[in-house]
């Protein structure tokens, strides 16, 4: 095995694993949060056991344009100076109107990141005791 197949290895497993736990469904709307190697293992994991649309979010545009590159079109440059509200306003937008993100997948680890994931999936829940 090569070092950079080895490298590979751990990002991989632990999409899969985060995957296999949380059992998307066929047509499940996910958001990646992070376009990293662990974020697009992600994206791939999900979009391999059904999950759709795979929207995947991150600071910096390079990542996104891999993204893209591995067949991901719908992305989402986060700017900083958004709020939590503005945020999930922006996910959903590219998620298309109507579709709400059920399962979010953080794979950055920043603070600001893991409470707009929050908040998306809160907001998908309160909308539907509205």
């Amino acid at each position: 095995m090569t070092y950079a197949v080895g490298a590979l290895i751990e990002p991989l497993s632990v999409a899969y694993n985060a995957v296999m736990r949380a059992k998307p469904y066929l047509g499940q709307p996910v958001v990646v949060a992070g376009a990293g190697p662990i974020g697009l293992a992600m994206a791939l994991c999900a979009r391999a056991a059904g999950a759709n649309p795979v929207v995947i979010t991150d600071l910096e545009e390079n990542r996104l344009q891999q993204a893209r590159s591995m067949g991901f079109e719908r992305t989402l440059k986060i700017d900083l100076g958004w709020d939590r509200l503005k945020t999930a306003e922006n996910i959903r937008n590219v998620m298309e109107l109507g579709c709400l993100p059920q399962i979010v997948f953080e794979c950055t680890g920043a603070a600001s990141s893991i409470n707009s994931a929050c908040y998306v999936s809160f907001l998908q829940q309160a909308d539907m005791y509205r």
